[in-house]
């Protein structure tokens, strides 16, 4: 995919998401504990599903770009299954509860091990022994916190402390000096997040289009 699309919309786009929706769990969180009076009360993270991201990617937005070669495509037809799929999992949540109170919590929890296990942890235990003199500090001041129950100043979380130093090493030892990362082609680049419900809107009115890949979905699955 092109520069512009990468830094210009989606990483915007995803980065404002994430950002709300971390503060609506912290918000979350913070009522909660108000009201059981508790102070270990922690938010639930909230990001990108791992395993969606690999489905959206391979699944949806590789086979439209092999069939069409239009990036711009494959990144509306992606925007539109993300859409459907915010709308099942709104249906969902009003099942959700009924579905929790009657299965087990370890067969709840033992997916999402398996998947911590398997797609996000050891990707990035691997990435930490092939960079190791920048990905050692940062798992220090992890391992420091969970496991020594040391409290850092001004109350920073090690997850915080971890990303500035990792970051910073990355920066001083050259790592981030080979690409040009901005979508005008410089370092650094500030990309507003835009609203792109007119590509979804152009794609649904573009009848063919939608005929031929609902089409192919069909196939696929």
């Amino acid at each position: 995919m092109p520069g512009e699309l990468i830094f210009g919309a989606i990483l915007p786009g995803a980065s404002i998401s994430i950002l709300l929706g971390n503060l609506f769990y912290s918000r979350q969180a913070g009522k909660l504990a108000i009201k059981t009076k508790k102070n270990d009360v922690t938010a639930l993270p909230y990001g990108i599903n791992t395993v969606s991201l690999f489905a959206f990617i391979f699944f949806i937005k590789l086979p439209v770009y092999h069939d069409t070669k239009d990036p711009y495509l494959a990144w509306k037809v992606g925007m539109i299954a993300c859409f459907f799929s915010g709308v099942i999992e709104i249906l969902g949540a009003f099942v959700g509860e009924g579905l929790r109170r009657i299965t087990p919590r370890a067969a709840l929890l033992s997916t999402l091990a398996g998947i911590a296990i398997t797609f996000i942890s050891m990707d990035f235990t691997f990435k930490i022994f092939e960079k190791p003199i920048i990905a050692f500090f940062p798992l220090a001041f992890i391992l420091i916190q969970y496991f020594s129950k040391v409290r850092f100043p001004l109350g920073i979380q090690a997850g915080l402390i971890a990303i500035v130093v990792g970051t910073g090493l990355a920066w001083l030892l050259g790592y981030m000096d080979g690409g040009s990362l901005g979508a005008g082609g410089s370092v650094f680049h500030f990309s507003p997040p835009q609203f792109s419900g007119g590509s979804m809107i152009e794609l649904v009115q573009s009848k063919g289009l939608i005929k031929n890949n609902l089409a192919f979905f069909r196939a696929q699955v």
